[in-house]
């Protein structure tokens, strides 16, 4: 389990177990935060609960997550959920890894400029040091279905 994906489970146990300390959760992060798709389901129908204004419960919650896969998530979740104490660490440790991957991507659509270039059993290109030790690369662009190999 990844350092993301701990702290992803850490918010999630939390937000069953302490609705009320942890609900500066709900405030700073939202579904596309979580790299988990358990745990962003997990907490968008935590989300939509706590946006009725009902008091929450969180045994009549867990019951009625539809997906197992989910429910299990929610309860393994709040089996191993520590402590209250490092929530704050935790959302900022979300946070910072959905920073890293919407970065990521936006690299990506530039450096490709929203082309496919990878063409499957072919290098996709080359890195190259010169005299001093810079880097340079180069890559091949080829003419593909649209999938990438």
């Amino acid at each position: 389990m990844t350092e993301i994906f701990d702290a992803e489970s850490q918010i999630i146990g939390g937000l069953i177990l302490f609705p009320e300390e942890c609900a500066v959760a709900l405030e700073s992060l939202t579904k596309s935060s979580f790299e988990s798709h358990y745990a962003a389901d997990a907490f968008q129908q935590i989300l939509d609960a706590h946006k009725d204004g009902k008091a929450f419960d969180a045994a009549i919650f867990i019951s009625s997550i539809t997906s197992l896969e989910v429910r299990e998530y929610v309860l393994q979740a709040a089996k191993t959920f520590l402590t209250t104490a490092n929530y704050d660490g935790y959302i900022e440790s979300v946070k910072t890894g959905a920073g890293r991957r919407r970065v990521t991507k936006q690299i990506q659509d530039i450096a490709f400029n929203g082309k496919t270039v990878q063409k499957k059993g072919e290098s996709v290109g080359t890195v190259v040091t010169d005299e001093q030790g810079y880097v340079s690369s180069t890559y091949t662009e080829y003419e593909t279905d649209g999938t990438q190999g």
